[in-house]
């Protein structure tokens, strides 16, 4: 009986194990992406408005 405890306790071991690997590579991934958003943010100039179907001296 305890062979059988200790395997349990083995495999939940394992999966929370696994749990926490997921978890930090979510959060790893989620952080990647945010500071990848950000340098876009910052590379990317803004765009102004832009008058169509007006004479150039108008603008």
């Amino acid at each position: 009986m305890d062979y059988a405890a200790g395997f349990v306790a083995m495999q939940v071991h394992d999966v929370n194990v696994r749990r926490a690997e997921e978890r930090i590579a979510i959060e790893r991934a989620a952080a990647e992406r945010a500071e990848g958003a950000e340098r876009t943010a910052r590379r990317t100039p803004r765009r102004h408005r832009v008058r169509r179907h007006e004479p150039l001296l108008a603008r």
